[in-house]
């Protein structure tokens, strides 16, 4: 940490508590909350993200009051490690109901793994893809360190923690599928199977789309109303953490199918996202600074992710043509991109972006306005070109009644 921080203003006290409060909470993942993943395979992974919201969004407010009336960073990073051990009690608590049968040792564990082989090969492919995208995810602020200036980092920080925050609630929500794909995967019957993926397909790109659109317009008035005019970051900068979230969050429905059909055998695939990531990180970096960084996972995700996995998935999984996606997913994209530029177009004339600049009652009448407005218009432009979107739609109408 000295070696990584040499000229830090701020106390190593402070520096060390940081560190080890977030790897304290990291590694209650691997050794308290791996049971989580039983909720999930049963179709209850929404039991997990309400606990993990509850508990995250109980933490968040508190540290908000702390940052606000004390200044204290110890007490802030102290709630860290409080809340890490609030969620780790409250999640077994809620598994040894569920699962009172459950008996977690690790000896019968290493017999089970002798008699399941499989599960030791796809943890090895799964254990190369995760590593690839925990790199990009850690090695950017270093990469924005080392370009712009640790200022920068703490900028575009204050973007990331929004769009993190919706992605966690979203990732929370859509994930809940997982089991279910897995499971119609194993029923063989590759008509439905594609006709589901369809459906999610275009349910992920309008999800992704519109809040991507209202992150791209509604994120920069609300950091001015929060923070001040000076946190802000420029239109272009802001356009492409939109499009970062846009390819987080839309690659969903490829990525669950892929995972029931188990192909996690192409792990050069995270290794060539990595060095192209790197590549363009460092090349964009030193000549456009912090858009140029930015690039480098936009460039990456759309090769990797959007060109090479649907390719992979409809070759060996669906055994379909590969232009089909291309056709599924550049109509419903298209659509939603026309529908969030109809919308700005339309909030404009009741509150302008400099408008919601200016305080908060201003942002809220703008982020109702545009957020109605591009949900409405979306999901009329999608109903009225996507198939996969009309049986999604009739599907849930059909539940309720």
């Amino acid at each position: 940490l000295p070696i990584i921080f040499p000229n830090t203003s701020f106390a190593w006290f402070i520096i060390y508590l940081g560190f080890y409060a977030y790897l304290f909470s990291s590694l209650l993942g691997y050794f308290v909350n791996y049971k989580q993943t039983l909720l999930s395979a049963d179709q209850r992974n929404y039991e997990v993200t309400g606990y993990f919201q509850a508990v995250s969004s109980a933490k968040t407010v508190l540290q908000m009051v702390l940052a606000i009336y004390t200044h204290s960073l110890w007490l802030f990073l102290s709630l860290e490690i409080l809340f890490g051990m609030v969620y780790s009690f409250v999640l077994t608590k809620r598994i040894n109901i569920v699962y009172p049968w459950l008996k977690s040792d690790v000896r019968r564990g290493k017999e089970l793994f002798k008699l399941y082989p499989e599960i030791g090969r796809y943890v090895k492919q799964l254990f190369i893809h995760k590593i690839g995208g925990f790199f990009q995810f850690q090695l950017s602020p270093f990469l924005i360190y080392a370009y712009v200036s640790l200022p920068m980092v703490a900028l575009y920080g204050n973007y990331t923690l929004v769009t993190q925050r919706v992605y966690s609630f979203l990732s929370g929500v859509l994930d809940s599928t997982s089991a279910g794909v897995g499971n119609l995967i194993s029923e063989g019957d590759r008509d439905k199977i594609y006709h589901v993926y369809t459906g999610l397909l275009a349910i992920r790109i309008f999800i992704a789309g519109c809040l991507s659109a209202c992150i791209y317009f509604l994120i920069t008035p609300f950091i001015s109303v929060w923070l001040g005019e000076e946190y802000c970051l420029s239109d272009d900068i802001v356009l492409l953490v939109s499009a970062q979230f846009f390819l987080l969050t839309g690659r969903g429905a490829t990525d669950q199918f892929i995972n029931g059909y188990g192909l996690f055998y192409d792990i050069w695939a995270p290794i060539v996202e990595s060095v192209i990531f790197v590549v363009v990180s460092v090349v964009g970096g030193a000549i456009w600074g912090l858009p140029g960084v930015l690039c480098g996972s936009v460039f990456s995700s759309s090769i990797i992710v959007y060109i090479w996995k649907p390719y992979f998935l409809f070759s060996k999984g669906f055994h379909r043509p590969y232009i089909v996606y291309w056709k599924l997913f550049l109509v419903d994209s298209f659509v939603v991109i026309l529908a969030s530029v109809l919308s700005m177009r339309l909030t404009d004339l009741v509150v302008s972006n400099e408008e919601m600049s200016a305080n908060w009652l201003n942002w809220l009448i703008g982020s109702v306005v545009y957020t109605i407005l591009i949900t409405v218009i979306s999901i009329a432009f999608l109903f009225g070109v996507s198939s996969g979107f009309r049986s999604v739609v009739f599907r849930l109408v059909k539940f309720k009644m």
